[in-house]
């Protein structure tokens, strides 16, 4: 006999699925590294915003796995580093995530490791803290990792400079390897002033990054406080979380 799970399963793909790309996913900014985009000049860069990451058939999949995880038959896991500047809503995210609530959070001053569940992953995710100190350990805990989470908080353009650095120096660091997906989420979107998808996306250098098209990219605005945007984030990283 069949394990039940495995009846479920059966069950559960002949079902009729959503049969275009169109039908599964919101648009990212960010494509796989196999389709990394080129752009010569600022009037393309739209063309940017349109790339879906993903073929319709890893789509199919990704929707297959949501489904199941819904039934508790399957969930991916993984490990998750998230980082950024301090003040980029980090821990806050991680909390939203845990306990469905935005509440104040502390400064944090030494990796802090919590499991969240998200979408059809549940994945050990270590907080490593944004301040100076705390930056100079993101490397030792990198090579371990199966995705990273970077976040940048989209009101303050002053330190899009100091993200910036910091991104680049990690994604060029041996420690990381070339595979692992990297999730660049503009946060704070609610607030009167904040960078669009392209100020970002330009402050920050990211196209230098795309064309270099060595590994999964991918940014996403979003709003921690008004719970919107980072879940099609998580949604794009999970097709590279195995």
């Amino acid at each position: 006999m069949r394990p039940a799970g495995a009846l479920l399963a059966l069950a559960l793909l002949g079902m009729t699925a959503p049969t275009s790309a169109a039908e599964l996913s919101p648009t990212p900014l960010g494509a796989p590294r196999q389709s990394a985009p080129s752009l010569p000049s600022r009037d393309r860069r739209a063309t940017l915003c349109a790339l879906r990451g993903g073929s319709v058939m890893s789509s199919w999949r990704t929707w297959a796995y949501k489904t199941l995880a819904k039934m508790g038959i399957f969930l991916k896991k993984g490990k998750l580093l998230v980082l950024g500047l301090d003040n980029a809503g980090k821990s806050t995210l991680l909390t939203v995530l845990m306990r469905n609530e935005v509440v104040p959070t502390a400064p944090t001053h030494q990796p802090v490791t919590d499991e969240i569940k998200v979408g059809h992953m549940k994945l050990q995710a270590v907080d490593m803290g944004g301040h100076e100190i705390a930056r100079r350990m993101w490397l030792q805990y990198s090579h371990e990792t199966d995705g990273v989470v970077f976040i940048v908080d989209a009101c303050d353009r002053d330190r899009f400079l100091e993200a910036a650095l910091e991104l680049h120096k990690l994604l060029a660091a041996s420690a990381l390897p070339a595979s692992t997906p990297v999730l660049i989420l503009g946060n704070k979107g609610d607030l009167p002033h904040s960078a669009t998808q392209e100020e970002l996306y330009w402050g920050l250098g990211l196209d230098e990054l795309f064309k270099k098209g060595d590994r999964p990219l991918g940014l996403f605005m979003c709003s921690v406080f008004e719970r919107r945007g980072y879940m099609e984030g998580f949604d794009w990283l999970s097709q590279y979380i195995k």
